[in-house]
């Protein structure tokens, strides 16, 4: 009995040994499983970071070669990718690792698209410069050409002004005449019958010299190319006018005649051609010529 209560005892050890060893090898086979598909899947994570990190990478190489705005700052978060990269390949492969990794992942990403806003405010920045740059030298360029435009205006108007207003002659006549006891004039173009040699002319405009000072000078030239008259001198500069009179006038009176008589060098007059010119300053105003007989 009892020889028979053993081997039943043994036999029901044996088979629940068994059974623990059994239960134990599947445990063993489903961890060791587990385990490996663990580190599979860990192994591809890592790849999958890899990947995602080269591609940020790739996309940052892009911004650096397009923008050169933001350079510096893109230049450092690629020397981090570089890094990252490096150190995934010999840091150990296990989940704390791989959830810094996501998370370096992350703030790249996060980085990238405040240095993109970054870059496109400051482009709209650039653009928005450029912009009122155009304006301001289309601006400036406007302003050149109305200033030219006006200061060409200005100069003509001067001229017109100065052409309008300027001293001029008249009604210029040179006549020989003789003169009578009684006053009268009597023109005539023999030169040995004649008396004096009258210039008559009428002024308009304004006048540049002071007031009493000599306005007008009178010059006339015998065929023999001598000045008649005074035969005085004036100086303007560098240049000298012999004269033969000269009239000081308080102002020019448009509407008035002035005659201006010059006697012969010598007794009489000499035949040929006499040449009268009338000069404010130095400045000619009129010419006319007289041929004596």
């Amino acid at each position: 009995m009892n020889t028979t209560g053993n081997n039943r005892a043994l036999k029901i050890l044996t088979a629940i040994l068994v059974v623990l060893l059994l239960g134990l090898g599947i445990y063993t086979l489903k961890f060791y499983n587990s385990v490996q598909d663990n580190e599979r899947s860990m192994a591809r994570e890592k790849e999958v970071i890899e990947l995602e990190l080269r591609d940020i990478l790739r996309k940052y190489n892009e911004e650096i070669a397009g923008n050169k705005i933001t350079e510096r700052e893109l230049s450092t978060a690629k020397g981090r990718i570089e890094q990252l990269l490096d150190s995934l390949d010999t840091s150990a492969t296990n989940r704390d690792v791989l959830v810094n990794y996501r998370r370096e992942i992350r703030h790249l990403r996060e980085q990238r698209d405040a240095l993109l806003q970054k870059t496109d405010s400051l482009v709209t920045a650039n653009a928005s410069l450029e912009d009122d740059k155009r304006a301001v030298t289309t601006a400036y360029t406007q302003t050149l050409e109305e200033r030219d435009s006006l200061k060409k205006q200005n100069e003509e108007l001067q001229k017109t002004i100065e052409t309008t207003t300027a001293l001029n002659v008249d009604s210029l006549s040179v006549n020989g005449i003789i003169l009578r006891r009684s006053g009268k004039r009597v023109p005539n173009d023999l030169a040995k019958r004649i008396d004096k040699i009258e210039t008559c002319y009428i002024l308009k405009g304004v006048p540049k010299t002071n007031q009493g000072e000599p306005l007008v000078y009178i010059q006339v030239i015998g065929p023999d190319t001598r000045v008649l008259g005074e035969r005085a001198t004036v100086s303007f500069g560098d240049q000298t006018l012999i004269y033969s009179a000269t009239e000081t006038l308080d102002q020019v009176d448009s509407t008035m005649q002035h005659c201006i008589r010059i006697d012969p060098p010598s007794d009489k007059f000499q035949e040929g051609i006499y040449h009268v010119n009338i000069f404010e300053g130095k400045r000619l105003l009129g010419s006319s010529v007289l041929e004596l007989k």
